[in-house]
């Protein structure tokens, strides 16, 4: 996970737990601007050579700049897509730092886990990917809003195409999983951090 995710998701945690210290008025530190966060289930499925995994939560973790200039824009981006409550079978796509020739994130990380938990996916793709040779990025159709808890309505649609590696899996597992051209958008209510990290370059 990218070191500045952790850091977001823990804070927006802590935003989100009731503490009675407010009550008593004894909270004297930035109020989030996106208390309730409010995640559509993602619009499409993962596109595979071996068939399509339709993904039922999405888990966003976000970064901005809070302050000067390009304020609001986002630099780092963590989805964790699940079928239900399985962990047995997530799509976890990070983004950070850079754009692509597109206008997208740059993708820094993108790991799949597949197993019978993943409603009518083959067996013999059961097991762990990483990226291989692959394309696509983060697409992020506006900025966030507030400073350090800030509030991202925009929305994100997740563009891949390409391999993915066997990474660990049973002895009979797809060595390489081919990725269809898949777009996923993701739209809500969505709490996002604030720090001083430049905006991405292309």
């Amino acid at each position: 996970m990218h070191p500045r995710l952790v850091r977001a998701t823990a804070l927006a945690a802590f935003a989100l737990v009731p503490c009675a210290c407010e009550a008593l008025g004894l909270n004297q530190g930035p109020e989030s601007t996106c208390t309730y966060e409010t995640i559509e289930a993602p619009n499409d499925a993962l596109r595979t050579e071996e068939g399509s995994i339709d993904y039922e939560t999405v888990e966003v973790s976000l970064n901005h700049r809070q302050a000067g200039s390009g304020a609001g824009c986002l630099n780092a981006v963590e989805l964790v897509f699940r079928q239900a409550n399985h962990a047995g079978c997530t799509l976890t796509v990070e983004a950070a730092n850079e754009l692509t020739e597109d206008g997208y994130l740059k993708l820094s990380s993108v790991r799949m886990r597949a197993s019978e938990s993943c409603p009518g996916y083959p067996k013999h793709v059961e097991g762990s990917y990483i990226e291989g040779e692959l394309d696509g990025g983060v697409e992020m159709l506006g900025i966030a809003e507030g400073e350090q808890f800030g509030c991202y309505n925009a929305g994100l649609v997740v563009h891949l195409s390409g391999t993915l590696e066997l990474a660990a899996g049973p002895d009979d597992a797809v060595e390489e999983l081919g990725i269809k051209r898949t777009k996923i958008a993701v739209v809500g209510r969505m709490t996002s951090i604030g720090d001083d990290t430049e905006c991405p370059d292309d």
